[in-house]
C-alpha cells in the first residue's frame, strides 16, 4: 500500500513538473500580440482590409495605403519627424522588424490545360490550377519577357530563388500546398524607395495571369513582451481567377531564460529529464519482463506514449534553443539588416506546443489509473468495458447511417451552401448540425424541397433515435455493473487506507482505528499497542470489582432502598424488581432440588 502512495507522490510531482515546463513555454500576451499585428496590417482600415483584397489592383492599393505605411515609423501627431533611434521599427513604436519584408510570388506555365474543340476558336489558352510539380521556375526580363539564348536574366525580381536560399518551407492554403520558393522582390531601404519599387513592380505587371500564389513574409520582435512575430500574408488565385486572402500570424515565445526565473526553470527542465531517463528505464525493463503481454495492456500504451513523446519534445526544444541562438548572432552580425526568416523556426515551435499538449492530456489521463481504487471511478472504467461490443457495433451503424446522410447533403447543397462546399465540411457542419448550430436559412434558399427533408429525417434519425440508443447502451450496462460487484475491482479499500493515514499524519479528523484479526495474517498489531491496554485493564481492574460489588449489593440485598436504585434511572419498575426476585430464588431452589 505505502508503495502504491509513493508512485502517487512521484507522478503528481512529474506531472507538476510537466506542467511547469509547458505552460512555460506559452506567454499570457501571445494572444494580445497577434491581436496587435493583425489590427496593424489587416484590420487597420474597413475599405482597405486585407481580407477584401478579391483582385491584384486591389492588392497593390493594399500594399501602397495600409501595409507599408504601417512598416515604417510616421511622423509625430505635431508632424515632428520619429527618431533615428526608431529606424527598423514599425509604426506601432514597439515591434522592431527582424531582416527585411519579402514579397515572393508563385508562377505557373501557361498552356497546359488542354481545350475543349467546341470552344478553341473563342478561348486563346487553358492554364490549370498550382501545384509543386508544374511550378515556374524561369528567369525572365523584365516584364516577364522570355531571355534570348545568350541573354541572361539580371533584373532579382524576376529570377526563381528556390527555398533553401530562402530558408522557406511549404505553405498550406486553402487551396493548395504551396512551394518555399518562388519570384522574390526585397523591400529595402526607406520608406519612399519601397513604395517606388513597388509602382515599378505594378507597371511591369509583375502579377498578371500566371501568378497563383502571393506572399508577404517577414518578423517583429517586442522588447516588452518578449515576444516574437512571424507574419504570413498570402493571397491566392484559383483556376477561376478568385483571389483569396488568407493570413497566418505566430507569436513565438524564444528567449525562455530571459526573466527572473530563468535558474527555476532549468532546474524544473533538468527534473524533468531526470524523470523522463527514469521512466524510460523503467518501461525497458516491463518490456523485457512482460514481452508480448506489454502491448496488450492499455495503461503500458499510455506510459510508453508519454515517455516516447517527452523524448521527442526534448529533441525539439533544444533543436528550437540553437536554431534561435543562430539566428539571434546573424540578426546582430548584420546590424538588423540581414535576411532572417523565422518561419521553420515557428513550425517547429508549434509541433513542440502539440507534443506538450498530448503529452500533458496523456499525462492527466493517466491519473483515472491512479484512481482506480475508488468505487465510482471504477464504475466508468467498468461499463465502458462492459458496454464495449455493444458500443463498437454501434458505431458501426451509426457511420453507416451518418455517411448516408453526409453524401446526401453534399449532393445537394455543395453547389449553393459553404458549410457543405466539400464533403469534409459536410461532415464538420453534420456534426455542429447534431449539437444544434446549423444554419437553417442557407439550405431552405439553397433548395426549399430538399431541405426540409434532409433536415427533418436526419434529425429524427441520427438526433432522436441513434443518439438516445447510444445512452441507452451506457444506462443498461451501467446497471448491470452496479448491480454485479463481481465486476468490479476489489481494491477499494485502499482509498480508506490513504484517508486514515492522512488524518493520522495532518490531525485532520480521526481516523478509523483497524481492528486486528485472527483470520488475516496480514492484519499485523504492534506488541507495543497490546502491553500498554495491558497495564491500564490491570491498573483499572480494582476499581472495576468495587462497581461491581457496589452494584450487587444495593440490587439484591437493598432493593426497597429509592437512593440505592436512582442509577436505574426513570426506568426503575419495583414490580419488575420482585418478579426478578421470585425468578432468582425459583432457579435456585430448582438447581438445589436437581443436586
Amino acid at each position: 500500500m505505502y508503495s502504491i502512495i509513493r508512485e502517487i507522490i512521484f507522478y503528481m510531482v512529474f506531472l507538476w513538473l510537466l506542467l511547469i515546463i509547458s505552460y512555460g513555454n506559452r506567454d499570457p500576451n501571445s494572444f494580445n500580440y497577434m491581436e496587435h499585428l493583425s489590427t496593424l496590417f489587416i484590420k487597420d482600415d474597413p475599405y482597405n482590409d486585407y481580407m477584401k483584397v478579391t483582385s491584384r489592383h486591389r492588392f497593390w492599393n493594399y500594399a501602397h495605403e495600409i501595409f507599408v505605411p504601417a512598416l515604417f515609423v510616421q511622423d509625430w501627431y505635431n508632424g515632428d519627424p520619429p527618431d533615428d533611434d526608431l529606424t527598423g521599427f514599425l509604426n506601432d513604436r514597439y515591434s522592431r522588424i527582424m531582416g527585411h519584408v519579402v514579397v515572393r510570388q508563385l508562377r505557373i506555365h501557361p498552356g497546359q490545360c488542354s481545350l475543349n474543340e467546341k470552344f478553341s476558336q473563342i478561348v486563346d489558352e487553358c492554364n490549370v490550377g498550382y501545384s509543386m510539380s508544374n511550378q515556374d521556375q524561369d528567369s525572365y526580363g523584365r516584364s516577364w519577357r522570355h531571355l534570348g539564348e545568350n541573354e541572361t536574366a539580371t533584373i532579382p525580381e524576376y529570377i526563381y530563388t528556390p527555398a533553401s536560399d530562402l530558408d522557406g518551407y511549404p505553405f498550406l492554403g486553402r487551396h493548395g500546398l504551396y512551394s518555399g520558393g518562388g519570384y522574390v522582390a526585397r523591400l529595402l531601404g526607406s520608406e519612399s524607395e519601397v513604395h517606388d519599387l513597388l509602382y515599378r513592380l505594378e507597371a511591369e505587371n509583375w502579377i498578371d495571369d500566371y501568378t497563383k500564389a502571393i506572399f508577404i513574409e517577414f518578423s517583429t520582435y517586442n522588447a516588452q513582451v518578449n515576444l516574437f512575430g512571424v507574419v504570413i500574408l498570402l493571397l491566392e488565385i484559383t483556376k477561376l481567377g478568385a483571389a483569396l486572402p488568407l493570413y497566418r500570424i505566430d507569436p513565438v515565445k524564444l528567449l525562455s531564460y530571459f526573466s527572473g526565473f530563468a535558474l527555476f526553470q532549468v532546474v524544473c527542465e533538468g527534473l524533468f529529464l531526470t524523470f523522463v531517463v527514469f521512466f524510460l528505464i523503467k518501461e525497458i525493463n516491463n518490456i523485457r519482463q512482460q514481452k508480448k503481454k506489454y502491448i496488450k495492456s492499455f495503461w503500458n500504451i499510455i506510459e510508453f506514449s508519454i515517455v516516447s513523446l517527452s523524448i521527442a519534445a526534448i529533441v525539439l526544444y533544444f533543436y528550437r534553443f540553437i536554431v534561435s541562438n543562430k539566428l539571434s548572432a546573424t540578426f546582430r552580425d548584420s546590424g538588423g539588416a540581414g535576411y532572417i526568416k523565422l518561419q521553420y523556426v515557428a513550425y517547429w515551435n508549434e509541433l513542440l506546443g502539440y507534443l506538450l499538449g498530448i503529452i500533458v492530456f496523456l499525462s492527466n489521463l493517466k491519473f483515472l489509473k491512479l484512481l482506480r481504487f475508488n468505487k465510482r471511478m471504477s464504475l466508468l472504467s467498468s461499463t465502458l468495458k462492459s458496454a464495449s461490443a455493444d458500443i463498437l457495433h454501434y458505431f458501426i451503424m451509426f457511420g453507416i447511417i451518418f455517411a448516408s446522410f453526409a453524401m446526401a447533403f453534399y449532393l445537394v447543397f455543395a453547389k449553393k451552401v459553404f458549410d457543405f462546399a466539400d464533403f469534409i465540411y459536410t461532415l464538420e457542419s453534420l456534426f455542429a448540425t447534431m449539437l444544434g448550430k446549423f444554419r437553417w436559412h442557407a439550405m431552405k434558399d439553397a433548395d426549399s424541397v430538399m431541405a426540409p427533408l434532409l433536415f427533418f429525417f436526419f434529425i429524427l434519425s441520427v438526433t432522436f433515435i441513434l443518439v438516445n440508443m447510444f445512452l441507452t447502451i451506457l444506462n443498461e450496462n451501467f446497471s448491470e455493473v452496479k448491480r454485479n460487484t463481481a465486476k468490479q475491482a476489489n481494491e477499494f479499500e485502499m482509498v480508506e487506507f490513504m484517508m486514515s493515514r492522512f488524518k493520522l499524519w495532518t490531525g485532520i479528523g480521526e481516523s478509523k482505528a483497524r481492528t486486528a484479526s485472527p483470520l488475516i495474517p496480514n492484519n499485523k498489531v504492534n506488541p507495543k499497542d497490546i502491553t500498554l491496554k495491558e497495564e491500564n485493564v490491570i491498573d483499572a481492574f480494582p476499581d472495576k470489582v468495587d462497581q461491581l460489588l457496589d452494584s450487587i449489593t444495593k440490587m439484591y440485598f437493598n432493593p426497597s432502598s429509592k437512593e440505592n436504585l436512582d442509577f436505574l434511572g426513570s426506568k426503575y419498575d419495583p414490580k419488575q424488581m420482585y418478579l426478578k426476585e421470585s425468578n432468582i430464588n425459583q432457579d435456585k431452589g430448582f438447581m438445589a432440588h436437581y443436586k
